[in-house]
């Protein structure tokens, strides 16, 4: 019945564009949701670059901890990918004074690289799994804290999972990563989706394939679990929302 009158009232008001606002009287249904301005609204593949992310993240502490390649390769990549990305973000947002990037880059690679030693032998028990666990669950559930919040649980992530590795350079590569991954790629992401409402589904074809693979060798059932929840996230969910729209009805007043 919700529907019906929907397709009634986009029939009857093609002309007029409605708008998201109270204080005007518009000829539109107290159910009418907006039609197309409903799905301008939303957020697309959020859930699914959180969780690439993260899971990318704990692949790399495994390799470092694994010792499946060394540490200077693992902190060489790290750098250059990050070297890279933070470039075209700077290119992207474009700011009037690139000296002081330069000096926020250059801040943080020595102050990091210098106090890591101290930060990796900050803690040593057992709860650290289970702490870091905790603290990156809390960033994935919560989706719209602020940067701050977002950048200190994964840096206090990264500060318990450091103690766990051996050398100061896989130590200082999982800070900056994690530092890539939780500040600058968050704030890349929501510039592209500004300019090309497309751009969310890069990050996913990309690494959705190279993850798997990546679980594939570390746990087969892992591997078959990502692709349950990724298929669950990306296909189910929003076909369940296409199809319960119809039938949204939302009354105000008496």
């Amino acid at each position: 019945m919700g529907g019906r009158k929907s397709v009634c009232c986009e029939q009857q008001n093609e002309g007029k564009k409605w708008r998201k606002i109270l204080y005007e009287q518009q000829p539109f249904e107290d159910e009418y949701s907006g039609g197309s301005e409903f799905l301008k609204e939303l957020r697309t593949n959020i859930l699914s670059c959180f969780s690439n992310a993260i899971i990318f993240y704990y692949l790399v502490f495994d390799s470092i901890k694994n010792s499946s390649i060394s540490s200077i390769q693992h902190f060489s990549l790290i750098f250059a990918i990050a070297l890279i990305l933070y470039t075209i973000y700077l290119y992207m947002i474009r700011p009037r004074n690139f000296q002081d990037h330069f000096y926020t880059f250059t801040t943080l690679l020595c102050f990091g690289y210098v106090l890591t030693p101290v930060i990796r032998t900050l803690t040593n028990t057992i709860t650290i799994y289970a702490m870091s666990f905790t603290l990156l669950r809390a960033l994935f559930s919560m989706t719209t804290v602020s940067t701050i919040l977002s950048v200190n649980l994964s840096l206090t992530a990264s500060v318990c999972l450091v103690s766990r590795v051996l050398s100061n350079e896989s130590a200082f590569s999982l800070l900056a990563l994690s530092m890539l991954l939780f500040s600058y790629l968050p704030q890349m992401r929501n510039i592209l989706y500004r300019k090309w409402s497309k751009s969310s589904l890069i990050p996913i074809i990309f690494s959705s394939p190279l993850l798997f693979c990546a679980l594939h060798q570390l746990s087969h059932s892992l591997s078959v679990l990502y692709v349950l929840v990724l298929t669950f996230v990306l296909l189910v969910c929003p076909s369940i929302l296409m199809i319960m729209q119809p039938w949204k009805s939302t009354k105000h007043g008496p």
